[in-house]
């Protein structure tokens, strides 16, 4: 049977791994997948896109939220990797959201957008995100493997 401490760990490890699946489903392949699909004017694409990371991003919300309470809650270490994760959150969320959302409006209302490369520097912080996660996850096992370790 396991004990709290046990269910704790299982219960955060899974937290990071759906946070990270999120990320890779729906903001590395999903975002450019909908491109593909020739019969959608760019239009209609930003829009959806606008409202794919709109929604994609109170998920990764809450899921931050839940994994922050989970570590305040049974006093968990905030390994350097989930830090990095939620830092890269909060970039995204309040630094590159907001302008990629102003250019998409500009390109709405044909208007000139000019170059960026705000959307590579987005996919780069996105991969970070997700190995960040991918990494804090599995140190988290290893960590409580080696507590149990005699």
């Amino acid at each position: 049977m396991k004990n709290a401490s046990d269910t704790a760990v299982t219960n955060t490890f899974m937290i990071l791994l759906l946070w990270a699946g999120l990320s890779l489903g729906g903001n590395l392949i999903a975002a450019p997948a909908k491109f593909q699909v020739e019969v959608v004017s760019l239009d209609d694409l930003l829009r959806i896109g606008r409202a794919q990371f709109a929604w994609l991003g109170v998920a990764e919300i809450l899921f931050a939220i839940v994994f922050i309470g989970m570590c305040l809650i049974k006093k968990a270490y905030l390994s350097w990797t989930s830090i990095a994760a939620l830092l890269i959150l909060f970039l995204q969320q309040v630094g590159l959201q907001p302008l990629l959302q102003a250019r998409t409006d500009l390109i709405l209302a044909d208007q000139p957008a000019p170059s960026s490369h705000l959307h590579l520097i987005f996919i780069a912080t996105e991969i970070a995100k997700f190995f960040f996660l991918v990494w804090a996850a599995i140190s988290l096992l290893r960590l409580s493997t080696l507590a149990k370790a005699p």
